[in-house]
């Protein structure tokens, strides 16, 4: 039995521009929610070509970092 794709037309939405930041704008070890976005925005759906971004899987928007509770979203 083969199994078809979940999602077989994906809507795929055009990738934001990477925000270039200055090193020392930045400088304590804080983790941002725009950090944990460049870091998983081009991950791959295991599906299709297209990464989680282009999938509107998450944005920086919808991430949200606690650093009082070490916790992010």
């Amino acid at each position: 039995m083969t199994l078809g794709l979940i999602n077989a037309n994906p809507v795929v939405h055009a990738k934001k521009e990477r925000v270039a930041r200055a090193e020392d704008s930045h400088a304590d070890d804080a983790v941002d929610a725009l950090d944990v976005f460049d870091s998983v925005r081009d991950i791959r759906d295991p599906e299709h070509p297209y990464s989680l971004e282009q999938l509107s899987v998450l944005s920086e928007e919808s991430i949200t970092v606690d650093e009082k509770l070490g916790r992010i979203q």
